[in-house]
């Protein structure tokens, strides 16, 4: 991914956040993750589990995220953790994927304890990438994880924080904005606002600002034409980390054209995996232990992909 430029108002910084709960309930909070960026990156990510004011986990959720009441029995309560987090918090606009979920368990928490907050203005990165990837199928956030490269391990309340605020890095790329209000803006939304009100702490949504323009989008890209190899007619191929010089969704549609076919994890049936930028992720540690066994699947970086499919071959002029 292209650098994004360091934001314009350096004193407000974003911090991504995300919950897991223990039940139905959303002053049941039993993780929260929180992922901060600073200059164009993520410079710090913290996970941390609570024990929720009632100890009920429903096998739905556990199903989820995997947490169970034996693992946060002992584990500190919401205002112990949040008096911990907010300080690196104070003044930061903050992110959520599904914003009403999040900053709806984060106003529940602070109601059930009478905890203030210090206002705090919100984007939700599932509204903004609706608005600006429209053509997407699919906005959740382990679906944009996958289309943009960006290691995910779901309902971890930490990786969960971290994706949404990769998420929000690229769309300030996507739109050339330097700043949450900013990428707002050019999203057609407005900023959520959380805060203080005369019954005690609320929450204004983010939401559609009428008779917006449609956000701008991204130049389309000529793909080459692939002529499908039969060799690789029914392999299966995998793609873990952004790559350089390809997106993952032209990377896919390559492998595609060539007779590969696409898949969203390393299984029996992978016999390639392309590895972009990233030295470490579950389909890389899958990959390699199938490998040490039967020597599939075939690792391939960036550049030996391509040369599988011939694509500088094609792109060479004639001598």
């Amino acid at each position: 991914m292209p650098a994004v430029a360091e934001p314009d108002v350096p004193g407000i910084p974003l911090v991504a956040i995300d919950f897991e709960t223990a039940n139905e309930q959303r002053a049941s909070a039993c993780a929260i993750g929180v992922s901060r960026v600073e200059g164009g990156r993520v410079v710090w990510t913290r996970e941390v589990l609570i024990r929720p004011p009632e100890l009920r986990f429903t096998p739905f959720t556990i199903a989820v995220h995997g947490i169970r009441p034996e693992q946060v029995a002992h584990a500190p309560e919401f205002p112990e953790v949040w008096a911990a987090l907010e300080p690196d918090m104070r003044g930061a606009v903050l992110l959520a994927h599904n914003a009403s979920f999040d900053m709806g368990v984060l106003h529940a928490m602070l109601g059930t304890y009478g905890l203030p907050v210090s206002g705090h203005d919100f984007l939700c990165t599932l509204l903004t990438a609706r608005r600006l990837w429209p053509t997407l199928e699919r906005h959740k956030l382990n679906s944009l994880a996958y289309h943009f490269g960006i290691e995910l391990n779901h309902h971890k309340a930490g990786s969960d924080a971290r994706a949404c605020a990769e998420i929000a890095l690229r769309a300030m790329d996507h739109t050339g904005t330097t700043d949450a209000a900013a990428l707002a803006q050019a999203a057609g939304l407005g900023l959520g606002r959380l805060g203080s009100g005369p019954g005690g702490n609320m929450v204004a949504a983010c939401r559609v600002l009428p008779g917006r323009p449609e956000p701008r989008r991204p130049p389309t890209h000529d793909l080459p034409s692939i002529v499908a190899k039969p060799e690789l007619f029914g392999a299966g191929i995998a793609f873990t980390g952004a790559l350089a010089t390809l997106s993952r969704g032209e990377a896919e549609a390559l492998a595609h054209a060539a007779g590969l076919v696409p898949q969203g994890s390393v299984t029996l049936a992978t016999d390639f995996l392309v590895g972009g930028r990233t030295t470490d992720s579950t389909k890389l540690r899958n990959a390699r232990r199938r490998a040490a066994i039967d020597g599939r699947p075939r690792l391939l970086d960036e550049r030996e992909y391509r040369d599988l499919l011939g694509l500088d071959a094609m792109a060479a002029p004639a001598a």
